[in-house]
């Protein structure tokens, strides 16, 4: 049926139409087509008015091995399809290109760098330092979804970030991990005095069995802030183990 739209292009017949018929039923990465047949595409597809609709449409559907280095850069220079293609699992060199037609390019580089034990710390650093130490929202996403074995070197980059956002976050997260440690129920009461919504410090709060029961009992009823399920969850979990270490 792939080729049957190529047929169709030469012969001025094509609709756009006829690719959602095709597409209909398909998921993301779940179609291969022949690079060749791609490059047909493109070849009878130029300045037909129908380029954009129809790789949008098409791209999301196609593995990754469907697109040959000459494709891609047909895309790029042409800037057509460039927004599908940036949640396409690309070879690094294609999503530094795409960040710019979006940031799912940029994510999906990040996460790569981060959680990939094959790409070493060097790289890594060189990446965070470029990409993601002066974007809180990504540094944030990598550190509580993705936790690897470069998270301390996160870390250290973020509290070093000149993006005082990124700095507080990682300087508060530094805090909720020693937090989680700390025996001291007057210093456990300051830190939750001063946390506001700070869920990170909120979360180790409740996950510490040394927290005063009070907070505890405060922390089991958190809500409207971020991660509030999570902070609820873990301080009525501390309580009940509280409860069998000292049964009354």
């Amino acid at each position: 049926m792939l080729e049957n739209i190529l047929d169709d292009i030469n012969r001025n017949l094509f609709h756009i139409d006829a690719v959602e018929k095709i597409t209909n039923g398909y998921t993301e990465n779940d179609l291969k087509a022949d690079p060749k047949l791609i490059k047909k595409w493109i070849i009878a597809l130029k300045n037909s008015g129908q380029e954009e609709q129809f790789w949008n449409a098409v791209i999301p559907i196609m593995t990754e091995d469907s697109f040959s280095e000459d494709s891609l850069d047909y895309f790029l220079s042409h800037k057509v399809g460039c927004i599908s293609l940036a949640h396409k699992n690309l070879p690094d060199k294609w999503l530094k290109k795409l960040i710019v037609f979006d940031d799912a390019a940029l994510y999906r580089l990040a996460v790569r760098y981060y959680t990939d034990e094959s790409i070493p710390g060097s790289k890594f650093i060189e990446a965070a330092q470029k990409y993601i130490i002066n974007s809180l929202n990504l540094f944030s996403y990598l550190n509580e979804l993705y936790p690897s074995t470069k998270q301390r070197m996160l870390l250290y980059l973020g509290r070093q970030s000149s993006d005082n956002s990124v700095s507080a976050y990682a300087a508060g997260y530094l805090e909720s991990l020693r937090l989680r440690y700390v025996d001291e129920s007057e210093e456990l009461q300051r830190a939750y005095q001063k946390a506001g919504d700070n869920d990170a410090i909120l979360f180790a709060l409740a996950e510490n069995i040394f927290t005063p029961q009070s907070i505890l009992q405060d922390l089991g009823r958190t809500a409207k802030i971020k991660n509030a399920s999570k902070i609820r969850v873990a301080a009525n979990e501390t309580i009940r183990l509280l409860k069998m270490i000292n049964p009354q």
